[in-house]
């Protein structure tokens, strides 16, 4: 989130910020991993020895976590959507050979985690780019 917020708030270019369209991620915000995983480690292990994915509950392109993350910014600090000096220029990440292979969509199964864990709750993707967005402008 620091690359994107500073990319997206640089002063020094104009040019278009280029980010893939096309591919998916789970994004988790690093609060809720802490308490998963204090959670995890609270249960009994001999009943529930098994692998599970922890990812958000969002899959996102990295153009859409960019639009959501500007659209939370202005919720609280306006002025600094009006300075913003680049524009989103979606690009296909399918169309670029990385020199590896990477799947477009790494969005991850939880339902096992939330089996195991019934009641905890993931922060809603707004709710926690809208408090990384508070803590970066408090920050300047």
């Amino acid at each position: 989130m620091e690359w994107l917020h500073h990319q997206l708030f640089q002063l020094e270019t104009a040019t278009p910020l280029k980010l893939w369209s096309d591919e998916f991620r789970s994004y988790l915000y690093v609060f809720d991993l802490v308490d998963l995983l204090i959670e995890l480690l609270t249960i009994n292990l001999k009943e529930h020895t098994t692998l599970v994915n922890v990812g958000g509950i969002d899959a996102l392109s990295r153009v859409e976590l960019a639009n959501k993350y500007l659209a939370v910014t202005a919720t609280h600090n306006p002025t600094a959507i009006t300075a913003i000096s680049r524009h989103i220029a979606p690009t296909s990440r399918a169309q670029v050979d990385l020199g590896y292979p990477s799947p477009l969509n790494t969005k991850l199964n939880t339902l096992r985690l939330a089996n195991l864990l019934p009641h905890f709750i993931w922060t809603p993707t707004e709710k926690f780019l809208h408090e990384i967005s508070c803590r970066f402008f408090i920050k300047e």
